[in-house]
């Protein structure tokens, strides 16, 4: 059918005459794009979407097919064992004139107008077959056509060539006088349908029935037929080609190295994933360094190697804590002569790591000092690392007069922690090595002598790092880390760096995130919207919407707690600040409702919409009570009240045993009635439970889950 000027398919016409063909009119689809090495890291953030852009390109042409990816450093394979030889026949449905129009005098038995005529010629349709059908209130005409499929074998090389356009990986690149680009060089395409090749011409080629070998076989051009030829030539060429079993190769060959050598290895999921995309025959090996390199931080050992080298870190021991002069590294040649190979790694290692100790002696000699962080720009148009250390001590006392109140020993901990928290960005192993901020601070710290706690504390001021990641453990870290990501947040926000949309490019969605977590993780007492007003007035924060930052902090809730959305924004809803509150509230909101749900959405919403306007509470008069409904609604309030409940999940299910009392009274009982004592005494009572409840999360909210 026709929808919205697009092709639709009518599906029951189309199934049982493409069923009887299934098992015949398919053949195994095999595509290698040949390229220069891939860069690993781009590659594999892209990979991820290859199956879903693969299946939208088919789906544009009519065909439905799963297939499969591989990859190694040279090569991207697309295969399908049983792939359509032909579209599918797309049923194109025609509405065409009134009748009114199409037939003179709107007479179906009688002439046609030339309307009619032209709709009958232009659809290639006889009167005798002519359709009808009621559209916007008028009888019109309708036709059925049906567009054949086409052979793919004459379409697939546009379907390749779509997807590999669709394909971003960051920074693309052009060659020679080749006016598409694509993350590397293309270098040949080769399509095959069975044993039939289909050319390709694009990115300056014409793509032939031919690959290449891993490069230590020679740079000869292999003639391949078909896909198991393929593969049995890339076996006895040096080519692993899924990446899967390169994965698996790399894996077991690192525990037979711990077995034999009685080593521990550590398992880098992201390096491991690197590896794999750079080796097209993974050789695992064992090298070592000087052991006097042990001197420098463990970390600073582990990134030059993974970082530089992509080695792995090797240590002494099961729970991974010290280090061993050792390391794992995966390489990419066949060759039998580990020695030669791993004497020039361990030569480029022991250099890499000769510079760091330079660097790391140097550091230590010139200790930790702010001199020089003025001219540090933090970001444009929000002032230097200077003064974000100055807004960031500010901040730290604010949060500990809140979380912690008068602690003197712990005041003067997080502000020399912060006084030299930035001043490692000043060093010479931060400058090599940015991902070691705060690491080295703590080191030199240290080495200065400094309190154990401020040293952590710096350390944690950027904790957490990601999702998964763990949170800062120690009070002056904790204290460093909120200042750290409110000031960024803030300041940012202050000169217009808002996220939007997936933007967001300095991480401030992760920053809230991580905010939250620390307060949660800590039970902290902590009203949000309060510490956001006072901070922004005392530090001096300009162009702030604070009700825009608070709903930015919330949405984040929203991830971290992982329930219906609506649990949450009931208890919003009744002005709730504090998020140690907030987050206990709507955790038994869920409790209480996900194991029955019905409990309170229609009784609890009849008393939301009953008290429409906003009521001031007064007293409630028992003696007013006139009929037994209310009498009793009454008396099972009171029960709850005299249980003096604090936690939310009991008020919650003892607030739920008055569903059948609050029905029987709205049932029975008629509240706007000639006497305004009894009105209002009803009316109070009802107010009175909407009013408990709504210490917890706001009925009218929680009354629309179902509705």
């Amino acid at each position: 059918m026709l929808k919205n000027g697009r092709l639709g398919y009518n599906c029951s016409l189309y199934v049982s005459v493409k069923s009887e063909e299934s098992s015949l009119n398919k053949a195994e689809l095999f595509v290698e794009i040949l390229v220069e090495e891939l860069p690993a890291i781009p590659f594999l953030r892209e990979f991820k979407n290859f199956h879903t852009k693969w299946e939208s390109v088919l789906k544009e042409f009519g065909i439905c097919a799963k297939s499969e990816f591989y990859y190694t450093p040279r090569r991207i394979v697309i295969w399908c064992k049983d792939f359509p030889l032909m579209t599918e026949d797309k049923i194109l449905e025609v509405y065409g004139p009134p009748v009114q129009v199409a037939f003179q005098n709107g007479d179906k038995n009688g002439a046609m107008t030339p309307a009619g005529e032209a709709f009958l010629k232009k659809n290639h349709q006889k009167l005798e077959n002519l359709q009808f059908r009621e559209k916007q209130g008028k009888e019109v005409l309708f036709a059925v056509n049906v567009e054949k499929g086409m052979e793919v074998k004459n379409i697939i090389a546009p379907i390749v060539h779509k997807f590999l356009m669709s394909l971003h990986f960051g920074k693309h690149m052009r060659w020679g006088d080749v006016q598409e680009d694509f993350i590397r060089p293309v270098r040949n395409i080769a399509i095959f349908l069975d044993d039939i090749f289909v050319s390709l011409q694009a990115y300056g080629i014409c793509g032939k029935p031919q690959t290449q070998l891993h490069r230590d076989f020679g740079f000869v051009w292999q003639e391949v037929k078909n896909f198991t030829d393929y593969k049995q030539k890339l076996a006895q060429g040096g080519v692993i080609l899924q990446q899967d079993m390169r994965r698996e190769l790399v894996l077991k060959n690192i525990e037979s190295l711990q077995k034999t050598k009685k080593v521990f290895i550590e398992i880098d999921e992201e390096l491991l994933d690197e590896v794999v995309a750079i080796t097209e025959c993974p050789r695992v090996m064992l090298g070592e360094f000087e052991k006097e390199f042990l001197k420098l931080p463990k970390e600073v050992i582990i990134t030059s190697m993974k970082e530089n080298q992509r080695y792995f870190a090797v240590y002494q021991e099961k729970n991974l804590q010290q280090l061993s002069h050792h390391f794992v590294m995966v390489g990419n040649a066949t060759t039998q002569e580990e020695e030669v190979i791993l004497s020039g790694n361990e030569k480029v290692l022991k250099a890499r790591l000769k510079d760091a100790m330079f660097f790391y002696e140097n550091d230590l000699k010139n200790g930790l000092s702010n001199t020089g962080l003025k001219n540090l720009i933090f970001i444009d148009g929000a002032g230097n690392m200077q003064d974000k250390v100055v807004r960031e001590k500010q901040i730290a006392q604010i949060l500990l007069t809140r979380l912690y109140g008068a602690n003197k020993a712990l005041k003067d901990k997080i502000l020399e922690c912060i006084e030299i928290s930035k001043a490692d960005l000043l060093s010479e192993m931060v400058y090599e090595f940015s991902n070691l901020q705060g690491v080295m601070g703590y080191y030199y710290a240290l080495a200065m002598q400094k309190d154990s706690d401020v040293a952590l504390g710096i350390k944690e001021q950027y904790l957490p790092f990601g999702e998964d990641s763990v949170l800062p453990d120690t009070d002056v870290g904790i204290l460093a880390s909120l200042a750290y990501r409110f000031d960024n947040i803030l300041t940012l926000f202050s000169v217009g760096k808002i996220p939007t949309g997936s933007k967001d490019p300095f991480a401030l969605r992760r920053m809230a995130s991580g905010i939250l977590k620390i307060l949660i993780k800590n039970q902290f007492p902590f009203l949000l919207r309060s510490f956001l007003c006072e901070i922004v007035e005392k530090v001096g924060y300009k162009n702030i919407d604070i009700d825009k930052i608070f709903s930015f902090f919330i949405e984040r809730m929203d991830g971290i707690l992982m329930l219906n959305p609506v649990f949450l924004k009931s208890v919003l809803a009744t002005q709730e600040e504090d998020i140690n509150k907030i987050v206990a509230k709507t955790q038994a909101v869920n409790v209480v409702l996900s194991s029955n749900p019905d409990a309170l959405t229609a009784t609890f919403k009849r008393v939301a919409n009953f008290l429409k306007a906003e009521i001031e509470l007064q007293n409630i008069k028992p003696d007013l009570f006139v009929q037994k409904e209310e009498k009793s609604l009454y008396q099972e309030y009171e029960k709850i009240k005299q249980k003096d409940l604090t936690n939310y999940v009991e008020k919650i299910q003892n607030l739920c045993t008055l569903k059948p009392f609050l029905d029987r009274f709205f049932d029975n009982v008629m509240v706007n009635v000639d006497d305004e004592k009894i009105k209002n005494n009803r009316i109070q009572l009802i107010t009175h439970i909407y009013k408990e409840f709504l210490e917890i999360a706001d009925i009218k909210e929680i009354g629309s889950i179902n509705n």
